[in-house]
């Protein structure tokens, strides 16, 4: 059951935004955050009902086709900008 509780913590749920400090040489995070959902400071560690899983992070993916509308448009600015109006 530890382990459970342990994934559902604070610090995993979409919902909660950590606390930075600012120190001599970097960024060093606190370890209290702010929760959207209840409006409140919480520790890190802190575990509640309404816990959102985060969400995945969009991968771009490069295709050739993509590279391909990217050269096509860049060459229309292209002559948009060098045309002698």
């Amino acid at each position: 059951m530890k382990g459970k509780t342990a994934s559902r913590a604070c610090k995993n749920c979409r919902y909660s935004w950590d606390f930075y400090g600012e120190f001599a040489f970097r960024f060093k995070k606190h370890r209290m955050g702010y929760c959207i959902r209840r409006q409140a400071a919480v520790l890190r560690e802190d575990v509640c009902e309404q816990y959102g899983r985060r969400k995945p992070a969009p991968v771009p993916a490069v295709t050739a086709a993509r590279i391909d509308e990217a050269i096509e448009d860049v060459r229309a600015l292209v002559r948009i900008f060098s045309s002698p109006d």
